[in-house]
């Protein structure tokens, strides 16, 4: 089932909020079940990421968006595991995940998060979503 949400609120300067993408006067979200179709019809797959070197190299691709991974919870044998079946050797939570938050988290996303400091860099770590799989915002 899909869930579609429009947003009533107020968007300054008509800005999509981090993750979505700007689009014909709204804001879209992909679920991780529709980039998994799309990358599957293109001949590919969601990142599976086994080395902090693939992660890093990945976080600049993606220039600092939240992007889905192939990583997924396995209901059956517990655990997660990737969407194209190659073990799971690399992990890098961010602070307090995974918690499948309200029982409903159950793919997984790569964040970078601008860290405050002239020292500091982008720190990357893998979360849950904590908005449900799919939507639409008036802009």
């Amino acid at each position: 089932t899909t869930e579609v949400f429009r947003f009533t609120g107020y968007l300054l300067n008509s800005v999509c909020p981090a993750g979505w993408q700007s689009f014909g006067g709204s804001c879209y979200w992909m679920s991780w079940e529709a980039a998994l179709e799309d990358c599957i019809a293109r001949g590919g797959n969601l990142a599976s990421i086994h080395t902090q070197e693939e992660e890093e190299f990945l976080a600049l691709y993606s220039k600092g968006t939240t992007k889905w991974i192939g990583l997924r919870s396995n209901p059956i044998e517990g655990g997660y595991s990737w969407s194209d079946g190659t073990p799971l050797s690399h992990t890098n939570w961010g602070n307090g995940e995974p918690n499948n938050h309200e029982g409903r988290e159950d793919c997984v996303e790569m964040v970078s998060n601008d860290i405050c400091g002239p020292q500091m860099t982008k720190k990357l770590l893998w979360k849950f979503p904590n908005f449900s799989p799919v939507a639409a915002l008036q802009v």
